[in-house]
């Protein structure tokens, strides 16, 4: 079973019990309205931190219960420490800055990926 974040329905199922709209919860977040509508429909995992975490914060959760994954085993550890650690350095640059290395981060993944081919 993959466990992969579905980012899309993790924020939909908390926006819809909060009972929030998207609307409110793009107003809240600082985002676009169509930004917070494409997120939801297309679970887009190339998100930047800095969106995540001003989503989380209108959402008023830790950004972990966004990325929660798809794994209905609910004893599923957590992240690793130096993983929280890695979304927590993200988090403290500019928005753009955080985008670039987490372009070059995943950059690697790939190659690694491409290696054990």
């Amino acid at each position: 079973m993959e466990n992969k974040p579905n980012i899309a329905k993790n924020i939909r199922e908390i926006r819809i019990k909060e009972d929030l709209t998207q609307e409110k919860l793009a107003e809240l977040s600082g985002l676009s309205i169509n930004f917070v509508s494409r997120l939801e429909r297309s679970n887009n995992q190339n998100v930047s931190i800095n969106k995540l975490e001003a989503i989380a914060s209108a959402l008023k959760v830790d950004i972990w219960r966004l990325l929660k994954s798809n794994s209905s085993d609910k004893n599923k550890k957590e992240f690793p420490l130096h993983t929280k650690i890695l979304f927590d350095k993200l988090a403290e640059f500019d928005p753009e800055r955080s985008d670039r290395i987490s372009k070059t981060i995943l950059s690697l993944f790939e190659e690694l990926e491409l290696k054990q081919k």
